[in-house]
């Protein structure tokens, strides 16, 4: 498309056109003192008209403003679930969500090969995070046979993929998969990755695999929040506390198990413990108490008993390591007061782990009542 404009200096066509004015007038009124010739007066005022048109062209600053429209390739971006949670049931009829997805993509690459001058492509499986590039121009998708991630980190996918080319625009998102989250301990929160496509102004389309309500009722069971190191003094208590995550699973009690490996490799049951979920997607404290025995390194194992169905049963059990040194202090506190100071001095020796607390209690006896009977424990 092509256009003209007019842009006249300060901005006013009338200040030109006055200009103009006053310099015709000036041409037609000032005559030469000398006699010319008819033929060089008229050649002297062509000279004259011709100044000033070259001056009102100046002044108007023409400009030709020619458009043109070139359309960009808009680029996409398609992201599908390759984690083991893609082996279950879909919502067809004997298929897996992986079986289910597969078809969906293979259609997907069939329209975006023939539509490769309008559309730019950029394929990426995601587990807990994203794979290589997975398109070919020439030939379409190349991708695995099966799933085998264990993990699903939606947030770091999106995210990851999104930054992938950085100075691109990108167009679109489209997120295959059962939108199931297990990686609960996630690099990125999935709001963060919102909230960056909603900066960028770049659309998310779901393209969901499974039956309505599949992530409530499957079942899974995670231990969470277990500290890496534990230090403590040979005889003294030690407390160990995680998490147990347990969804699909209201209502029926699940054994957690702390188990104790010494040194030389062999390993005991040390402690087990029952929690019930009580809602349908719950978090239950895990608590274990431990008592130190022989100096060294020992390795413990906080393990949920799996339920039956799960499918992802790595995430079940975690490890820390326990180190037990040789000494530590065992402090007898008698005390009269159960408020005020003698409380809180009873509450700080009893939180430190080097520290092995006795207490009791001294009653006010009357004269005939002394001594006290429990001097046997000193």
């Amino acid at each position: 498309m092509e256009s003209w404009s007019l842009n006249p200096i300060f901005g006013s066509l009338v200040t030109v056109l006055l200009t103009v004015l006053i310099l015709l007038l000036v041409v037609l009124l000032v005559r030469p003192y000398r006699r010319l010739s008819k033929q060089r007066r008229l050649t002297l005022l062509a000279l004259r008209i011709a100044v000033i048109l070259v001056l009102l062209t100046a002044m108007l600053r023409p400009g030709r403003i020619v458009s043109e429209t070139k359309t960009r390739p808009a680029n996409i971006i398609v992201l599908t679930d390759e984690t083991e949670s893609m082996l279950q049931p879909s919502a067809l009829d004997d298929v897996s969500r992986w079986e289910h997805q597969k078809r969906v993509w293979e259609d997907t690459a069939r329209f975006l090969l023939s539509s490769k001058q309008d559309v730019e492509t950029k394929w990426f499986g995601y587990t807990n995070h994203i794979s290589t590039q997975r398109w070919d121009s020439e030939s379409g998708i190349v991708t695995q046979a099966e799933p085998t991630g264990q993990f699903t980190d939606i947030g770091v996918a999106i995210l990851e993929a999104v930054t992938s080319e950085p100075g691109e625009q990108v167009h679109a998102v489209v997120l295959m998969g059962d939108g199931r989250q297990t990686a609960y301990q996630g690099e990125v929160d999935i709001r963060q990755a919102m909230n960056e496509l909603r900066r960028r102004g770049v659309p998310l389309i779901g393209v969901p695999f499974g039956r309505e309500g599949d992530v409530l009722q499957s079942k899974d069971i995670a231990i969470e929040q277990l500290p890496q190191q534990f230090r403590v003094f040979s005889g003294n208590d030690v407390q160990i506390n995680a998490i147990a995550r347990l969804r699909g699973v209201l209502g029926s009690p699940t054994k957690v198990h702390l188990k104790l490996t010494t040194q030389g490799g062999a390993t005991e049951v040390v402690q087990t413990l029952e929690v019930i979920a009580t809602e349908a997607n719950d978090i239950q404290p895990v608590q274990f108490i431990l008592t130190a025995s022989q100096p060294g390194v020992y390795m413990l194992e906080v393990e949920a008993a799996s339920a039956e169905g799960e499918v992802l049963l790595s995430n079940n059990r975690q490890v820390a390591y326990l180190t037990v040194l040789e000494g530590g202090l065992r402090v007898l506190y008698l005390y009269g007061n159960r408020l005020g100071e003698q409380l809180e001095m009873r509450k700080s020796l009893a939180s430190s782990p080097d520290i092995e607390l006795s207490e009791s209690y001294i009653r006010h006896f009357s004269p005939q009542n002394w001594p006290d009977p429990r001097t046997n424990i000193l």
